[in-house]
This record gives structure tokens, C-alpha cells and sequence, in this order.
């Protein structure tokens, strides 16, 4: 039976610097061609109240004998809200060598895992070996992953925060040193 693993479920299950460490080992399988990725894919169909979107995303990591697919829905349209969640979001784990479903993810909470531990991987690698200073530029939960991510990669011990909004520019140091 396949588990079902929630959004509040995620980051009880992976820690920033593993999802780095992830994220560094598949770039680097792929790299040696021992990884699969596909290019996104994208589908449109008109709706009743717009365009409907839908997205997904496919890659495998034999050496873990896993493979998965990110499926995404949204709205598309000038008049459309913008919730802080996309409508749907999932992503589906296989077993590769019996193709039997082993977990459905939810989506919101490992897509920005995930976007951070690239930037983690990112940081390991091309920030300067003496670096104690990280500058952040964004806003809203981009900015407070990027403090986790930061502090995951064990590089920097102070940062600087070019905040777009700077009645929260204050909060985000307090939150970096939890992470």
C-alpha cells in the first residue's frame, strides 16, 4: 500500500541539508548519465472560468530504484486569485523494478524543498571558500527558504537581508537560526 504524505508531513520527514545532500547526488547521477529527467510538459484547456493548466514533470534515480512524476494544476487569467497553494499538486513515487506506487506527496512543501536544495547545491559550490555573508533578494516564502537553504549549506554564520518588504526583515534572522 502506498503511503500518502502530506504537506505538514514533509518537513517532519526532510530536513533541509538532506534534501541539499538529495538534490546534489541526483544532479550528479544525472550529470554521469546514470539519471533520467524529462522536460516539463505542459497542458491548456479553455474552462468555464479560464484556462486551465496543467503541468508535469517525470525523472527516475535508478541507483534508488525510484521514479516520480510531479503533476500541477492552476488557473490562468488576469481575473483568477492567486491562493498561497496551487489548486493541485502532487507528486506520485514508483518502485522501479515492480512499477507499484510506493508514496503520493503532496506537493507545496517538497516543490519549495526542492527549489531550496538546488540553491543549496548551488551555494556549496560556487560561493567563495571564505564567505561569511549571504545576500538574499526576494520576497515573501522565497526569502524564508532561502534563509533555511543558506543555513543548511554550513557556510555562513551571519547574513544580510535585502528585503523588499521591511516590516518582516527583522523576523527572518530569528527564523534562520531555528532552521
Amino acid at each position: 500500500m502506498a503511503l500518502l504524505i502530506t504537506d505538514e508531513d514533509v518537513p517532519q520527514l526532510l530536513s533541509m541539508r538532506n534534501a541539499i545532500d538529495v538534490a546534489e547526488s541526483a544532479i550528479r547521477e544525472f550529470q554521469d548519465g546514470h539519471a533520467e529527467n524529462l522536460p516539463r510538459h505542459h497542458f491548456y484547456a479553455q474552462g468555464q472560468a479560464g484556462t486551465f493548466f496543467m503541468r508535469d514533470f517525470q525523472g527516475a534515480l535508478p541507483r534508488l530504484n525510484v521514479a516520480g512524476i510531479r503533476i500541477t494544476t492552476d488557473m490562468l487569467g488576469p481575473k483568477q486569485p492567486r491562493p498561497e497553494a496551487r489548486p493541485f499538486g502532487a507528486f506520485f513515487l514508483f518502485d522501479l523494478s515492480t512499477a507499484s506506487l510506493l508514496a503520493v506527496i503532496h506537493d507545496h512543501e517538497l516543490q519549495r524543498l526542492r527549489v531550496g536544495a538546488e540553491t543549496g547545491v548551488a551555494a556549496r559550490h560556487l560561493a567563495r571558500k571564505d564567505a561569511k555573508t549571504v545576500g538574499l533578494l526576494g520576497r515573501d516564502f522565497r526569502r524564508k527558504l532561502n534563509c533555511s537553504r543558506s543555513a543548511a549549506s554550513g557556510k555562513w554564520n551571519a547574513s544580510k537581508f535585502i528585503a523588499q518588504i521591511l516590516d518582516t526583515q527583522e523576523a527572518l534572522p530569528r527564523r534562520w537560526r531555528r532552521n
